[in-house]
């Protein structure tokens, strides 16, 4: 009646899921593309920064996921990205009145997380090489996020 619709395909290729979202993400890379469907984000939203945040902290958790990374070091990013996500206050305004301390008070962000955002909020790095250690890492950072978006 009707092929198998993999048959066409080559069958379904089985494998490392970790390996394939590498090379997926690869892929994305090599073609511009985010291997991520952004949030999405109101323009105008009191809480757009936040918003931004906790989509950045989101993809560094697949990524870290994707490479393996120590299971309480993927959790830290996505407990402190859901923090941020209820945090009622402009995490841009947390940041001017008091600084890196202001980001370590939010509820499940240490002192590496607060560097990292302090360093996004700063816009001291180019998009998509940050890490909290300094070295190159796959954190996107929209040019929104730079200080002169939040300085308002």
């Amino acid at each position: 009646m009707y092929p198998h619709p993999t048959a066409t395909y080559g069958g379904v290729r089985g494998g490392d899921p970790h390996a394939i979202g590498r090379r997926i993400r690869t892929l994305c890379e090599q073609y511009g593309i985010s291997d991520r469907m952004p949030r999405p984000i109101i323009p105008g939203d009191k809480r757009a920064l936040n918003k931004r945040f906790v989509e950045v902290l989101a993809d560094r958790c697949n990524w870290l996921e994707l490479d393996n990374a120590p299971g309480q070091r993927v959790w830290a990013y996505r407990k402190a990205a859901w923090a941020i996500e209820d945090v009622e206050v402009d995490i841009g305004l947390i940041y001017r009145q008091m600084g890196r301390k202001g980001l370590e008070g939010i509820e499940n962000v240490g002192p590496r997380l607060a560097g990292v955002i302090d360093n996004l909020l700063l816009g001291v790095a180019r998009p998509s090489v940050l890490t909290e250690e300094g070295t190159e890492g796959r954190i996107g950072v929209s040019s929104e996020l730079h200080t002169n978006q939040i300085a308002q």
